[in-house]
């Protein structure tokens, strides 16, 4: 294509840009949902059209508007990737922490019309590898960054067997790096104990395992011996936890999903 062509579609899509975050132009079809996903990823600072998302009216809305438009699986595989792949970045990450990062990828996924249709499709076996990897990476963003109160839902998912199978069953090894990290989140996490009637010792070991949601990120990932999936809690863990947490007032999540009363 020709480069000025190139820049005039450039200008067009830049334009689009600043009038759909401002609330000038709304996302009434898929084919403009599209245009817009595609402008935001023309977009050459990532940063700065970061904060132009968060810091203007129609910013975070228009996202979520985009990513539901067409649910179809060529999307799912196509514009929805480049969408993910553009914030896949770890200068955005450092901002403000990852809040910066939390917002946008909180629109992507909730209301949850897309990441239902984005986990669907993984199930069936129908993504591509570059979108295994694009859930694969948001997921892992998403038990990072939201408050441990809110990411219940999302270390389930990180425990479906189907689903996890998928990703370490990829080609490309970042793909299956995620996929480890995914496996240790469900065999370590422990969900929603965080209530102060539970007593101290009990916050305090949950605390220990919120600290260690950081660590578990990248420990053991890129290590051939990394543990397999299939390898639940050891028995020494599981007895400690039984000793620290009162009865039936905390949930250990196993590698599928399952929950088990302590």
């Amino acid at each position: 294509m020709d480069t000025s062509n190139v820049d005039q579609r450039h200008t067009k899509l830049s334009k689009l840009f600043e009038s759909v975050i401002r609330g000038q132009t709304k996302l009434t079809t898929s084919r403009q949902a599209l245009l817009f996903i595609e402008a935001i990823c023309c977009q050459p600072e990532k940063s700065s059209c970061a904060y132009k998302l968060i810091n203007n009216s129609d910013g975070l809305f228009s996202i979520q508007v985009c990513v539901r438009a067409d649910l179809s699986v060529p999307f799912l595989n196509g514009p929805a990737v480049d969408l993910l792949r553009y914030f896949e970045d770890p200068d955005l990450r450092a901002i403000d922490a990852g809040n910066v990062l939390k917002e946008i990828l909180l629109n992507i996924v909730q209301p949850p019309f897309f990441w239902n249709s984005f986990i669907s499709a993984l199930r069936k076996g129908e993504l591509l590898e570059r979108a295994i990897h694009s859930y694969a990476w948001l997921l892992c963003e998403l038990l990072l960054l939201l408050p441990w109160e809110d990411a219940h839902n999302y270390f389930v998912q990180a425990g479906d067997e189907v689903l996890l199978d998928r990703i370490l069953n990829a080609q490309d090894p970042d793909t299956r790096s995620l996929g480890y990290k995914l496996s240790m989140f469900s065999q370590h996490m422990l969900l929603d104990p965080a209530l102060t009637w539970m007593g101290d010792r009990a916050v305090a070991m949950t605390m220990t395992f919120r600290r260690s949601r950081t660590s578990l990120y990248s420990r053991l990932v890129t290590n051939s011996s990394a543990p397999h999936r299939h390898s639940y809690a050891s028995q020494t863990s599981y007895t400690q936890m039984k000793q620290t947490c009162p009865a039936r007032q905390c949930t250990w999540i196993t590698n599928f999903g399952y929950y088990v009363k302590i």
